[in-house]
């Protein structure tokens, strides 16, 4: 048995970013890294908790270093028997120069670790290309490799000291080379975001709104992306917690031909994206009145043609012009889904921007796929606490409610309750939640989120708030939509 006395030095042997745009790890246990934070002189490797008991992998490391753990020389490419594994707690490694010695400390976390590794600056704009490593908590389940271009998202969030990222997968580093690839669930995709879920003490509000919108229907015409929480480092310095989420792609999204559209709400513009003017004046641009072409590819074409008869519709049709043909223009039950999922989650900021609007070969009809919810579930986008009372709404669903084409109010209140008995009980959205939360509290990533970000997160009185909300919200709409004749 070798024995060494380590003492906390800085380390000479930092993993630095290669011209490829690769990082290497100072060690790896089965071929996965841990993942270095020089901040704090740490290292996080990510294992699921079934796989905590009988831990014994393979380490591999530089020849140029020593290794210990708990006093003990390792042997390279040899097995490393952990005994109980726990998270939340920290192993002692040693590592060793022919000058320095230096303590690093070891975290076992439930999440997937993402790493991003770039030379240059990110900006909002252009994209730079940079190498992520996705390693997953399996492990039985491969790491993931792969170029991207990464870019700063957001427009409001961009005040806040951490930061979103989005991130197309490409195949090489040329960021125009856009890859399909599987980095959440099963479905391919190029287009990727990191949410830093700043605003939201859970940071998890908005991937939890999916999960939910994805149960209410399964219908051809209703769309959802698929989330997943995870701590991401960028080179060598631990960035905290992150959700790793699909974006809305033509590739999700099945556009192919230029006769579809996917437009964006990105901002109110004194009402526009609320649908209460219309303008006959349609610009060459991608942008036109709060609105965002994102699909045909704005650079090939120009197409406002078909939110423009929309607009103009929804605003200057006749009173029963609007009962017979409202129909033709919009899915119906998709927009009744919306309006009571708008109204669930109490999204103000969602009743005119934060929304895509998407026609297509399939859809025959605009529908509605919602975005950014971070700002829900009874906490405003300022990061204040909201009322669980109030009733959301635009002029759209005012015309809606007023006029009532098709016995429209009727659909609405009988949705509803059927909704209630199932995807909008209480039970089930709870059941969303902790399924989400029990993971992240369960690996202390919390703590680090507090510590690297100067934080004072209480998740578990956050998540108290939210069920007493949520449970005062329900019966609030209970008694409205009784009461709706």
């Amino acid at each position: 048995m070798n024995i060494i006395s380590c003492y906390k030095e800085e380390l000479v042997l930092i993993p630095e970013t290669k011209e490829d745009l690769k990082l290497e790890s100072l060690i790896y246990f089965n071929s996965k890294p841990c993942f270095f934070d020089e901040e704090t002189s740490s290292l996080t490797y990510s294992l699921s908790e079934i796989d905590l008991e009988n831990f014994s992998p393979i380490i591999n490391f530089s020849p140029l270093v020593k290794v210990y753990y708990e006093g003990n020389l390792l042997e390279n490419s040899k097995n490393l028997e952990f005994k109980n594994i726990e998270y939340k707690k920290d192993y002692s490694f040693c590592f060793v120069t022919n000058t320095d010695s230096v303590e690093i400390k070891l975290r076992f976390t439930a999440l997937p670790i993402v790493r991003i590794s770039k030379t240059l600056n990110i900006f909002d704009d252009p994209k730079i290309p940079a190498f992520i490593h996705i390693s997953y908590p399996e492990v039985s389940k491969p790491d993931y490799l792969g170029y991207v271009g990464i870019e700063y998202r957001g427009a409001s969030s961009q005040i806040y000291p951490k930061k979103s990222f989005g991130f197309n997968s490409l195949a090489n580093k040329d960021i125009k080379t856009y890859k399909n690839t599987k980095l959440v669930g099963e479905r391919e995709n190029y287009k990727w975001i990191l949410d830093a879920a700043y605003i939201d003490d859970l940071r998890l509000r908005n991937s939890v709104s999916f999960s939910i919108w994805s149960k209410i229907s399964d219908s051809k015409n209703h769309f959802s992306i698929n989330t997943m929480p995870v701590e991401l480092f960028i080179n060598n310095k631990h960035q905290g917690l992150y959700c790793l989420n699909e974006n809305f792609s033509d590739e999700i999204l099945g556009l192919k031909t230029n006769s579809e559209v996917l437009y964006k709400a990105k901002d109110w513009h004194d009402g526009a994206t609320r649908f209460e003017y219309a303008n006959e004046k349609v610009p060459k641009t991608d942008y036109w009145d709060g609105w965002e072409q994102k699909y045909p590819n704005p650079k090939s074409l120009i197409n406002w043609e078909e939110l423009k008869k929309l607009r103009n519709f929804i605003v200057n049709s006749k009173d029963k012009n609007f009962i017979d043909s409202i129909d033709y223009y919009i899915d119906i039950d998709n927009f009744i889904d919306y309006y009571l999922f708008l109204n669930l989650c109490s999204a103000f900021d969602n009743t005119g921007k934060n929304i895509f609007l998407m026609k297509s070969r399939e859809t025959k009809k605009f529908i509605i796929l919602p975005w950014d919810l971070d700002a829900s579930w009874g906490l405003f986008w300022d990061r204040s606490y909201i009322e669980p009372t109030g009733i959301l709404s635009n002029n759209l669903y005012d015309r809606l409610f007023e006029l009532n084409p098709n016995n429209f109010k009727a659909k609405v209140k009988t949705r509803w309750f059927d909704l209630a008995q199932n995807v909008f009980s209480e039970e089930e959205i709870l059941d969303e939640f902790e399924k989400s939360i029990n993971p992240i509290i369960k690996s202390g990533i919390i703590d680090k989120e507090n510590l690297i970000w100067s934080l004072n997160i209480d998740t578990e009185a956050e998540y108290e708030y939210l069920k007493n909300w949520l449970r005062a919200r329900i019966n609030y709409l209970d008694t409205y939509f009784s009461s709706l004749n």
